[in-house]
């Protein structure tokens, strides 16, 4: 899933959309072909999930999270809440512990509503920022390398929160990382631009606004900008 939403994304933002189409449907023709047959066999069994105990149990913790989340929405059951059984049977009596395979219940189950909103308000930032930077080095052959952090940090985020939707990945380290570094350069940026704005270069015309192409590549040169 991951992998289809990250191909997506930059079949999207692709110049050669036809082409990189063709070239995506026969490598996932190829790559089918030679997969062996226990993947083959493992994914017959998704449309007969009512008989695989794997994907039942996923679905029964997923509702206890969800369960957990709505009994105590301001705080949830706490950090691994229905890995431990001693918190998950004061919700649900006799039920098997397990992690929630899912970024969203995960958050959820274990800190309760306003640290979700909290957690999605942060993925959001972290397009937004990602967008941010890619717009900045539009059309300016020196910030290839802004359009490719944030191009490429955006289709991070896209396959973490695909892939992260099936897994208990919700404080994965490295992930957070890549937001700070977003959030990081784009501060970089902007703060380097209202220094030269203040030492009065001219605006861009018919705008009022400091030319960000320019001000990102004096950035680059200027020793503070990495501090």
């Amino acid at each position: 899933m991951a992998l289809f939403a990250m191909a997506a994304f930059f079949w999207w933002n692709s110049r050669a959309k036809l082409t990189y189409a063709l070239v995506f449907v026969l490598g996932a023709g190829m790559i089918a072909a030679v997969m062996p047959p226990k993947w083959t066999e493992r994914m017959v069994t998704i449309q007969h999930y009512q008989h695989d105990e794997d994907a039942v149990s996923r679905l029964t913790i997923w509702r206890e999270a969800l369960g957990i989340a709505e009994a105590r929405p301001f705080v949830g059951g706490g950090f691994d809440a229905t890995e431990y059984p001693e918190v998950l049977h004061q919700f649900y009596p006799g039920a098997h512990p397990l992690a929630v395979h899912s970024i969203w219940l995960e958050v959820a189950g274990d800190a309760g509503f306003p640290a979700l909103f909290v957690w999605c308000l942060m993925q959001v930032v972290g397009i937004l920022n990602a967008r941010k930077l890619r717009r900045y080095a539009r059309g300016d052959p020196e910030l290839a390398w802004v359009d490719d952090l944030g191009r490429m940090t955006e289709a991070s985020i896209i396959a973490f929160l695909v892939g992260g939707s099936f897994l208990p990945q919700s404080y994965f380290n490295y992930y957070f990382a890549v937001l700070v570094i977003l959030a990081g350069t784009r501060m970089a940026l902007s703060r380097e631009s209202s220094r030269l704005a203040r030492a009065g270069n001219a605006p861009r015309r018919g705008t009022g606004r400091i030319n960000q192409a320019d001000a990102s590549r004096h950035a680059i040169a200027n020793p503070e900008f990495i501090r």
